[in-house]
């Protein structure tokens, strides 16, 4: 048995670790620990945290393999990081590990290849804050993401970019698969693919998202070269020549319980077939309603094909001013399902409003007729 006097020389040894990371503490006035954020990031270790009070602040930061915690003392609301001072991304993080940024709003990052936020490494985290009017003539707008980690409960508003308007999801196989989950995207804009996000290559989970107003040639909210699972996502009046979720070939995502509704000019969803190979996406469960080209175009992305999808107006509370909680009548509400399948909730939001008037819902043996010519060719 371990002694006592063993356990106590252990702790104190660990003490050193546990307690060295430090906190920078910047202010606007430049008064603090550092006089800028970039000088507190330049000063920092591994592990340790930059403290950015309220305010706007015009710098464009650059950090390369140090895993540090950038963090607002104030929220996004309070605390601007403006990258319009310099050419570049307004954030930078390149090769790192166990990152953080979160509760700013990053904006006006601008010129040739500069996004938002640039960040690649291991273990990273995008989480709570507002990217907005950030432009690149690369990929990923707003994020331009690589690696492993989480990028969650963000607003991604007005962001352009050639793919991937509002992000860029890129996973290179590390320790644990990318997730995208609670976030916002409203009126971003690729110019070829991918308003709200462009997933490439290996797996990434995207779940519980709202896309509204995002627009792309294909993909006018998410075109997908990967993905495991895109799952109850609330997607309306997402404007495309193609789908509101395009796929590539090659990609087998599970694309389960969201709602596709309001689509302008295009389609639910859309497979691109590429050098003999079509997507095969595993559809589930999904309400597609009012969209303007129809649910599907091309071999691969028939619902008919799985349980579960129907065609019915999902009954949002308001949706003209951003409420996309449910009725209480809702076919996507738990047990509301008109063909009776266990599908759960469907959407992002869960119940929010009395019930509400229905408009007229289409069985299932009529939106299988509507398969025909017009939806595929």
């Amino acid at each position: 048995m371990v002694s006592r006097q063993v356990l106590i020389v252990l702790f104190i040894s660990l003490m050193p670790a546990i307690s060295s990371a430090t906190t920078w503490n910047v202010f606007e006035d430049g008064s603090g620990d550092a006089p800028t954020i970039q000088a507190a990031a330049d000063s920092s270790a591994q592990g340790d945290t930059v403290l950015v009070a309220a305010g706007t602040y015009y710098e464009n930061i650059y950090l390369l393999e140090k895993g540090i915690t950038l963090v607002s003392e104030a929220g996004p609301e309070l605390t601007i990081l403006d990258g319009s001072s310099t050419p570049g991304a307004a954030v930078h993080f390149e090769a790192v590990e166990n990152a953080t940024i979160e509760g700013f709003t990053i904006q006006n990052g601008s010129e040739d290849y500069d996004h938002g936020i640039v960040i690649d490494g291991h273990d990273l985290s995008i989480k709570n804050n507002i990217l907005t009017n950030n432009h690149t003539i690369s990929g990923g707008g707003g994020l331009s993401f690589v690696g492993s980690g989480t990028v969650e409960g963000n607003y991604f508003v007005s962001n352009e970019a050639i793919s991937g308007g509002a992000a860029l999801i890129f996973y290179t196989g590390h320790d644990a698969i990318p997730s995208v989950r609670n976030n916002v995207f409203i009126n971003n804009r690729a110019e070829l693919e991918g308003g709200a996000i462009f997933l490439n290559l290996d797996e990434v989970v995207v779940e519980n998202n709202l896309f509204i107003n995002n627009s792309a040639p294909e993909g006018g909210a998410i075109y997908c070269k990967s993905a495991y699972a895109i799952r109850q996502n609330t997607f309306y009046g997402n404007r495309t020549e193609g789908g509101a979720i395009s796929f590539r070939a090659a990609t087998q995502p599970f694309v389960e319980g969201n709602i596709i509704a309001g689509t302008i000019d295009g389609f639910a969803v859309k497979c691109i077939a590429v050098g003999g190979y079509t997507p095969e996406p595993q559809i589930r469960c999904n309400d597609f309603w009012d969209n303007d080209a129809g649910i599907w175009y091309e071999y691969g992305c028939n619902p008919a094909w799985w349980p579960g999808n129907f065609e019915a107006d999902p009954l949002f509370c308001d949706p003209e001013d951003g409420d996309f909680h449910l009725a209480g009548n809702s076919p996507c509400a738990p047990g509301n399902h008109p063909y009776e399948y266990a599908c759960g909730l469907i959407g992002a939001f869960e119940m929010g409003c009395v019930p509400v008037p229905v408009s007229q819902s289409m069985s299932w043996g009529s939106l299988k007729s509507l398969y025909g010519g017009g939806k595929k060719r």
